[in-house]
């Protein structure tokens, strides 16, 4: 998005919500990202494509672990920020 110190995001309520919307949608993608490769991390080793450069063994199970983690951490951010 727009550089925050651009006065024309803090010109109108209405620029700040659309770049409130924009932040938002950034966060939706991340939020998808981490859930997608969480999801793929649960899948059978035996199952990756050849082409998959996902981890194997313990290495696996302490991604899935770092990605679940990022994935609450910004959905609790996400929705502080909604609360307020």
């Amino acid at each position: 998005m727009a550089d925050d110190s651009d006065p024309i995001w803090t010109s109108s309520s209405t620029a700040r919500h659309i770049q409130d919307l924009g932040n938002v949608e950034k966060d939706i993608i991340h939020l998808l990202s981490l859930a997608s490769s969480s999801i793929s991390l649960l899948t059978l080793p035996q199952t990756d494509a050849s082409n998959d450069t996902l981890p194997t063994g313990d290495e696996r199970s302490e991604q899935f672990v770092l990605e679940v983690t990022q994935y609450f951490q910004k959905l609790d951010v996400r929705e502080t920020i909604a609360v307020d």
